[in-house]
């Protein structure tokens, strides 16, 4: 197996040892990828005819050559400044209608989609469970199951590169990682029609999976995307009115409990001292370090949609929807769950969602498929 192109320095070994080009990718930091083979010609610092190790500063795909060894590395505890694209990346959404940003490490970062901005609440930067991941089973039954992150959230694998590219109002994450024998390419874009301001302002964000199999056999493909949306980590929502209820808690998901069996609630705030704050209104929010908050909300089906009810009719009141395209070719399930992990567990045993329980804090869809042999 060859992984053509991103060399960055090649060198002869005196031993026909691929380990050798293994350690010495390890050993520099620079070092993503590398391939083993006998020189085909004079190249970089490499002689023809002679052993050679090829260094890459990314992981190119794979492409089927018998006469060479290649490998990836994982420089565990390394850290660098990131790239100016995880900075920032194109704004998805309708026209006036907030926005989100799909950041080139795979996060979503910038959330305006809630009626928040200059005229209102703060955006919230980051919220680090909101993943899309995939999940990939060959013939024989070997599953591979990671979250389409190069720095996923803690205890959840992630994939080893994403190369992106991005102009208004489309952006594309080219998908490599080792493990993973198929080619996959994640596009999210909003809807924009010249000349047609009310097509333009459509609410809504398409993320699309494209996939190819380039093995000589069929593969159970799957795409999920998950919505933690019932919570804002490091925000508050306590300016302005005051709560009708105040009490200690053990952790901000108490809080969210509390909320959703309490008829009068319709916002919440789990302080950074352990005490749950309800409200029967929805303060404006702003970042606070160490604080959560939320809406109350309740995610159901509606026909062949996920919908979270956020209650109330205050700016950050509303609804929002997860949906697929409806096709004979995949199928699509819905799950729901107070925390990640369970719904992390049913996508890795299945490729699919166990369903919907309301009064929930994230809502999650998934789409399964198979993919024939050289098929896209």
């Amino acid at each position: 197996i060859d992984r053509p192109g991103g060399d960055y320095a090649a060198y002869n070994i005196e031993s026909q040892d691929p380990t050798i080009c293994q350690t010495l990718c390890c050993d520099d930091i620079n070092c993503q990828s590398w391939a083993y083979g006998l020189a085909p010609g004079d190249y970089l610092n490499c002689t023809q005819g002679l052993p050679c190790c090829y260094f890459k500063n990314w992981i190119p795909p794979q492409n089927p050559q018998p006469a060479i060894t290649s490998g990836v590395v994982r420089h565990i505890g390394a850290s660098s400044s990131p790239a100016s694209g995880i900075r920032s990346s194109v704004p998805l959404g309708g026209l006036g209608t907030g926005s989100i940003e799909l950041r080139a490490d795979g996060s979503l970062h910038e959330w305006t989609i809630m009626n928040s901005g200059p005229a209102g609440g703060a955006k919230i930067q980051v919220l680090d469970e909101a993943v899309f991941g995939m999940r990939v089973q060959d013939k024989d039954g070997k599953t591979i199951t990671k979250l389409i992150r190069t720095d996923p959230p803690e205890d959840y694998p992630g994939v080893d590169q994403i190369q992106y590219s991005g102009s208004w109002p489309t952006s594309r994450l080219q998908i490599y990682d080792a493990d993973i024998p198929i080619e996959a390419t994640l596009y999210a874009f909003s809807r924009y029609s010249i000349g047609n301001e009310h097509e333009s302002t459509t609410p809504s964000i398409v993320f699309s999976l494209n996939v190819y199999n380039p093995t000589d056999d069929p593969v159970n493909i799957s795409f999920f995307f998950n919505l933690p949306f019932g919570m804002e980590t490091d925000q508050q929502r306590s300016v302005g009115e005051t709560p009708y209820h105040t009490q200690p808690i053990n952790v901000a998901d108490d809080c969210f409990i509390l909320c959703s069996d309490d008829t009068q609630c319709i916002s919440w705030v789990s302080t950074s001292n352990a005490q749950c704050q309800l409200y029967n209104t929805v303060n404006l929010n702003a970042y606070a370090s160490g604080f959560s908050s939320g809406l109350k909300g309740e995610w159901m089906m509606n026909s062949s949609s996920l919908v979270d009810n956020r209650a109330g009719e205050f700016p950050a009141s509303g609804n929002i929807a997860l949906a697929s395209i409806s096709s004979t070719e995949y199928t699509v399930s819905y799950g729901t769950s107070n925390d990640f992990v369970s719904i992390f567990d049913q996508f890795t045993i299945s490729g699919s969602l166990d369903g919907v329980q309301p009064s929930k804090m994230q809502g999650a869809i998934a789409v399964k498929a198979t993919l024939q042999a050289g098929s896209r």
